[in-house]
C-alpha cells in the first residue's frame, strides 16, 4: 500500500495536488483551531469522481482538529484550501507502491470558484421586541450561534435552522451574525423591531412585509395630504421591503371608517416590491384590505389583479357578464378556481394561506394549490405584464413568511375587520 501525506497552510502558494485512484482512502485533518476545505480537480478516464461527491461528502470540510474521511470513487486529483491553522491530507492506495504529487496545475474547478468556507445567507424578520432569524442548514454543522450585532451576551445557540431572538428594543435597528461550529458564517440585513399588526401564537410565522396606508410614510411620520401623489409606501414591519409606486397613484386621507388608502386608476398604476421567494420561502400567508371601484358591463368580461408573483401565482377580481368573483391563478395561465363574490365599491378583506385556501371576510372560498410564491418579486395592483390593473383603493397588505394556522389567521382578520368596520365570519 502506498500512502502520501501533505500538510497545507493558510495562503500557501501552489499548494500540492495529490493524485488518487478509484478505491483510494483519503482523510483530512485540521489543527486545533484549523478550518479547511477539500478542492477537487478531475482526472481523466471512464470513472471520474463527481464534483458533488466532494462538496457534500464527509471529506468536504474539516474544522477544529477533526478528521473526516472518504473513499475515492474515480480517478481524481486533490488539494486543500486552508482558512485557519493547518491541515493534513492523507491519501492511501491499496494497490500502488507510490503516489505522484504535483505542483501548480490548471484545475477544472479553480480554487477561486470554491469557497474556502461554507457560506450562510441568513434572513431576519423583525417582531415586537424580538426578531426571527432563518438560515439554511450547513453541511456538517451541529451548532448555530446567532448574535445580535456585536452583543455576544445576547447570543443564542440552536441546532435548528431558525431561531427567535428575544430581548430586543423596539425602534432600534439591529443585524444578526450566524456562525457554526464548523466555521461557516453569514450576516443578515438590518431590521428594526416594532409592534406588529396582531398578537399571535408562538407558532405563527413572522411578518415579512406590512404596508399600512395609515403609516404610508413610515412609523411616526405624518401622512400625505388628501390626493397627494405617493412615490413610496413604507414597510412598517421593520424589514425594509418598501413598495415603489408606478405612474403616480394618489392618497385618500379618509377612505373608509376614517382610515386612508392608496388609490389606483385601473389603467397604469401599480406597486412594485423587493419581496421574493428567496426571502420569504416557499410558503406564505397574505392579507389585504381593498375595494374595487368598477366592473365589467353586462355581457362583458374583465379581470383586475391585486396580487401577482410575476406571472406565477395571482388572485384576480373578475367580472363576467355582471357576476363578480375572485379567481385564483397558479402558473402563468392555469385557472385553479373561481369562487366567492364581491360587491363593487365595498371593502373586501382577503386572506391567502398557501398551501391551503383563500378567504374573503373570513369565509373559506377555494383551494390554493401548491405553494404561493412564484419566481420573482411581488407586484401589487397589476399582473406581470403589467396588465389587469386594479381600479380602486388599497388600504393595507400584510405578508407573513410562512403558513399560518386558522386561529392565528382569524386574529389577523379580526384586526383588519375591526380597523375597517367589516363584519368577519364567526370562527
Amino acid at each position: 500500500m502506498a500512502s502520501q501525506t501533505v500538510t497545507y497552510t493558510v495562503g500557501m502558494v501552489n499548494p500540492p495536488i495529490v493524485a488518487a485512484r478509484q478505491g483510494a482512502a483519503i482523510s483530512l485533518t485540521t489543527s486545533a483551531n484549523g478550518i479547511a476545505q477539500l478542492v477537487y480537480y478531475p482526472g481523466t478516464g471512464a470513472a471520474i469522481e463527481p464534483l458533488a461527491a466532494f462538496l457534500s461528502a464527509p471529506a468536504g470540510y474539516s474544522a477544529n482538529g477533526s478528521t473526516v474521511s472518504d473513499t475515492v470513487a474515480g480517478l481524481t486529483y486533490l488539494s486543500v484550501i486552508v482558512s485557519a491553522g493547518t491541515a493534513t491530507l492523507t491519501v492511501s492506495d491499496p494497490i500502488l507502491t507510490s503516489l505522484p504529487v504535483f505542483g501548480s496545475q490548471q484545475p477544472a474547478i479553480m480554487a477561486s470558484q470554491v469557497s474556502s468556507l461554507p457560506v450562510i445567507s441568513p434572513v431576519a424578520f423583525a417582531g415586537n421586541q424580538q426578531a426571527t432569524v432563518v438560515f439554511p442548514a450547513v453541511y456538517g454543522a451541529k451548532v448555530y450561534t446567532v448574535t445580535p450585532g456585536t452583543n455576544s451576551a445576547l447570543a443564542v445557540q440552536t441546532s435548528a435552522s431558525s431561531v427567535t431572538m428575544p430581548n430586543l428594543t423596539n425602534g432600534v435597528p439591529v443585524y444578526f451574525t450566524v456562525t457554526t461550529d464548523n466555521g461557516a458564517s453569514g450576516t443578515t440585513s438590518v431590521v428594526t423591531p416594532r409592534p406588529q399588526p396582531a398578537t399571535l401564537s408562538a407558532a405563527a410565522p413572522p411578518v415579512a412585509m406590512w404596508l399600512d396606508a395609515n403609516q404610508i410614510n413610515g412609523v411616526g411620520v405624518a401622512n400625505p395630504a388628501n390626493l397627494a401623489v405617493v412615490s413610496t409606501w413604507q414597510d412598517v414591519s421593520g424589514n425594509g421591503f418598501n413598495g415603489t409606486t408606478v405612474a403616480s397613484p394618489t392618497y385618500l386621507s379618509s377612505w373608509t371608517n376614517g382610515k386612508p388608502a392608496l388609490t389606483l386608476n385601473g389603467s397604469s398604476q401599480y406597486i412594485t416590491t423587493a419581496l421574493t421567494p428567496a426571502i420569504v420561502g416557499s410558503q406564505a400567508t397574505v392579507f389585504i384590505a381593498l375595494s374595487l371601484n368598477s366592473q365589467a358591463s353586462a355581457g362583458g368580461s374583465v379581470a383586475y389583479t391585486w396580487f401577482d408573483y410575476r406571472g406565477q401565482n395571482r388572485l384576480d377580481a373578475i367580472a363576467n357578464a355582471g357576476v363578480n368573483n375572485w379567481r385564483w391563478f397558479a402558473g402563468s395561465n392555469n385557472i385553479v378556481n373561481s369562487s366567492g363574490t364581491y360587491a363593487t365599491g365595498a371593502i373586501s378583506i382577503v386572506s391567502l394561506v398557501s398551501p391551503g385556501f383563500y378567504y374573503t371576510q373570513g369565509t373559506k372560498m377555494s383551494n390554493v394549490g401548491g405553494n404561493l410564491w412564484g419566481q420573482n418579486a411581488l407586484l401589487i395592483g397589476a399582473n406581470s405584464g403589467p396588465a389587469l390593473f386594479w381600479p380602486g383603493p388599497i388600504a393595507e397588505m400584510i405578508v407573513y413568511a410562512g403558513k399560518m394556522n386558522d386561529a392565528d389567521r382569524h386574529l389577523v382578520e379580526t384586526y383588519l375587520g375591526t380597523k375597517y368596520n367589516v363584519t368577519m365570519a364567526v370562527q
